[in-house]
């Protein structure tokens, strides 16, 4: 019984962790308000939960905020750029749903094709720009390229975000407000599975390097 109330205990361990995210949450809606920041709000949100995942955890205040800081230029941009392209999107879709002719149908199918590329790069983006230094273009690109190589963990990924949105539209509501914590906390899981081999791989090119200038 005493195991039971043990802080090594894994229950216990698991609810501290969505204690965390929980204020990464709040942490998250405070740095987003101005809208344009949501980029970098989001990268730092999965910095701290791929941690988490990972059983590293420190200082929750003190990470977010300076992973927030060390993505603020990069992610306002990518933040933008994703909001821009899922705006027009859904603009399209909603046009060519409305609109009766001869090429609306076609056009709804394409414009349903490039929501799936999106909502694909959606889930790994942040993420990536979070664990890897890169440039804008070859952060999206690798998303989109990652999500296509680890399809079947992105169906899973895109599965949990669907479940946690209904579930809250249909069960819980307060669902949704935790969503933007809790969907990254339980797709990091995954995230670190589908990160590890490349990230291994920049640890040997570092070292073999260091190894070289020595």
């Amino acid at each position: 019984m005493s195991n039971f109330f043990s802080l090594n205990n894994p229950v216990w361990n698991f609810l501290g962790k969505l204690a965390d995210v929980f204020v990464l949450t709040v942490f998250w809606f405070v740095c987003s308000i101005p809208i344009v920041t949501i980029g970098a709000s989001s990268s730092a949100m999965y910095y701290c939960c791929l941690k988490l995942t990972r059983d590293e955890e420190g200082y929750i205040y003190r990470q977010f905020f300076k992973a927030f800081k060390d993505n603020l230029g990069k992610g306002i941009i990518i933040g933008v750029l994703m909001l821009l392209f899922g705006g027009i999107l859904g603009f399209n879709l909603w046009f060519y749903m409305t609109v009766e002719s001869s090429f609306s149908k076609p056009m709804f199918v394409i414009m349903l094709m490039f929501l799936w590329a999106y909502l694909m790069v959606l889930h790994y983006v942040f993420a990536v720009q979070a664990q890897f230094e890169n440039t804008i273009k070859n952060t999206l690109l690798f998303s989109f390229a990652l999500a296509i190589r680890k399809l079947g963990w992105t169906v899973i990924m895109l599965s949990v975000t669907v479940l946690i949105v209904v579930g809250g539209f249909t069960v819980f509501l307060p669902l949704l407000l935790l969503a933007p914590g809790l969907v990254p906390f339980i797709n990091s899981y995954i995230l670190n599975r589908c990160f590890k081999p490349y990230l291994e791989a920049a640890e040997e090119e570092s070292a073999g390097e260091g190894m070289t200038e020595e």
